[in-house]
């Protein structure tokens, strides 16, 4: 399945990816889909503004898109720069600008405890919307540390950083600035929100009912199988949907012309139809030819 990014950024691309391909999601820029969407941020939320983003580039790619809204909420501050934090104080700041003014305004305010956020959203053209929401607390320096990062990275101590054996107490107080991408992607918001669409993607591959067309299309495919694979496929099925299982050997052996089908062919098919149809059954197979076709839809 191939999503669009509803953003200009490189860096999220390439996070997105590394953290979906697994699931034979490819996550393309909005140039490789044909699109340039501007969208005006005017939600109060996170949760509004990812999911203007994602739904404007669904609408005008005809694809699936996901989209990210991310910011700094500050409680000395009641939350600020918040959904604003990519604007705080104005268009003609920068990002050293903007974490300058931040200090400001934090001089004398305590506590210093803040936390990033980030709100993923992805929409289909069928109407399903998938969010995932993740955070990361922390607390604001008194100045800033670090070269690495953007933003307000300098700034934010996490309570937390990545480890090879797994998350270790920040007591060395190093900024997100000052942590290895490891170091931080373990921890981040934007890496937890990920985590957690990556669950909501699982599910819905996997447990969603598929429509009557889907279901007489996995049956030719299943007509081709070996023993092996199809008493795989039945197993996981039976597990999630007995009813679907059913309904799927009901059309078994009914469909023989598909037996011509090459993957070319299958691809094109599943740019038609909804991605659940196959993904459903075939993800229980552990079929490599399942994830060829996926990865290059």
């Amino acid at each position: 399945m191939k999503l669009v990014l509803a953003s200009k950024n490189q860096k999220k691309l390439v996070e997105m990816n590394e953290i979906l391909s697994h699931l034979g999601i490819q996550v393309c820029s909005e140039a490789e889909a044909g699109v340039d969407v501007e969208v005006e941020e005017t939600g109060t939320t996170f949760e509004e503004n990812s999911l203007l983003k994602a739904r404007a580039v669904m609408e005008a790619s005809g694809m699936p898109a996901i989209a990210d809204d991310s910011g700094l909420c500050v409680d000395a501050l009641n939350g600020a720069p918040g959904v604003y934090s990519a604007r705080y104080g104005g268009e003609g700041l920068d990002d050293t600008g903007r974490y300058r003014l931040l200090l400001e305004n934090m001089r004398g305010q305590t506590p210093r405890t803040a936390k990033f956020v980030s709100v993923i959203t992805c929409c289909f053209p069928n109407g399903d919307v998938l969010t995932a929401r993740g955070e990361c607390p922390g607390t604001i320096a008194f100045a800033p540390m670090g070269e690495g990062g953007f933003g307000y990275d300098p700034l934010f101590i996490p309570d937390e950083y990545g480890a090879p054996d797994g998350k270790r107490p920040n007591t060395e107080r190093r900024s997100y600035a000052q942590l290895t991408p490891d170091e931080k992607d373990a921890i981040s918001h934007r890496g937890n929100a990920l985590a957690e669409m990556e669950k909501k993607f699982s599910n819905l591959m996997t447990t969603n009912n598929v429509k009557v067309g889907g279901v007489d299309y996995v049956a030719g495919v299943m007509n081709n199988l070996d023993r092996t694979s199809e008493k795989s496929i039945f197993d996981h099925l039976s597990e999630h949907n007995a009813e679907l299982a059913d309904e799927i050997r009901k059309r078994m052996f009914v469909f023989e012309d598909i037996v011509t089908m090459d993957e070319r062919s299958v691809q094109r098919f599943l740019r038609d139809c909804d991605p659940k149809d196959l993904v459903l059954a075939l993800k229980g197979a552990n079929s490599e030819v399942s994830n060829k076709i996926f990865q290059n839809m």
